[in-house]
């Protein structure tokens, strides 16, 4: 089994620059430092078919980690996936040797560091706490709207039956008004028309002669 260092030399704070500063796909450079365990699988096509096999073997591991990490996102490759990188560049690794037929098996490779570069390294800092907190003030943020919105809402509905409840107890109100004020001005209209009838009634009995004359104005003369 043997093993390259790239990036680095036997410990990842010796680091060698030209080979761990890569380009991320959002346009950050990551310095990243890896190992790569390799066996010879072909003696006669690792002898034969490449110059210079071991320097060989760590340009195709350069070539292929930097295709890989050229296709992630800075944050992903700090936090999250590099696992899945150290696989990928692995598999891709493997894929050159086998195209050049170098006579090498790619066994494991493993990332040993990843970070900002050292000239970045504090505004890096400061940029991730801001994430932090911003993350924290949305989350509290989120905890006080899931306490407030609910009781907000019962406060709602309960003033909006509150409200019914008023409306409907106003308009109970004025339908009784209503029919008070009409009872009463039926009661004045069949009053009056009780007493006109009873007027009627007795001039009718006081004058019984008058329904069938004609009066006539004596001191009338006629023209011709």
């Amino acid at each position: 089994m043997r093993t390259l260092e790239v990036g680095y030399r036997n410990n990842v704070r010796t680091k060698v620059l030209k080979e761990s500063l890569m380009l991320t796909d959002d346009e950050n450079i990551v310095d990243l430092q890896f190992a790569v365990q390799y066996l010879v699988k072909d003696a006669k096509d690792f002898t034969f078919n490449v110059r210079r096999p071991d320097e060989s073997a760590m340009q195709i591991a350069e070539t292929a980690m930097r295709e890989v990490i050229g296709k992630h996102r800075m944050d992903a490759i700090l936090y999250e996936t590099q696992v899945d990188v150290a696989n990928r560049s692995r598999d891709l690794m493997q894929a050159i040797h086998d195209r050049y037929n170098t006579g090498i098996t790619v066994s494991t490779v493993t990332i040993q560091n990843a970070q900002p570069p050292e000239q970045v390294q504090a505004a890096f800092d400061d940029a991730v706490k801001a994430g932090q907190d911003r993350e924290r003030q949305k989350n509290e943020g989120q905890a006080y709207a899931n306490d407030v919105i609910p009781r907000a809402r019962g406060a709602a509905s309960r003033l909006f039956q509150e409200a019914d409840g008023y409306k409907q107890r106003v308009i109970g109100q004025c339908r009784g008004r209503c029919f008070a004020l009409q009872a009463g001005a039926y009661r004045v209209r069949q009053g009056a028309a009780g007493d006109a009838r009873a007027h009627l009634h007795r001039h009718d009995a006081r004058d019984p002669v008058l329904d069938n004359k004609v009066m006539m104005d004596y001191r009338a003369r006629a023209t011709c």
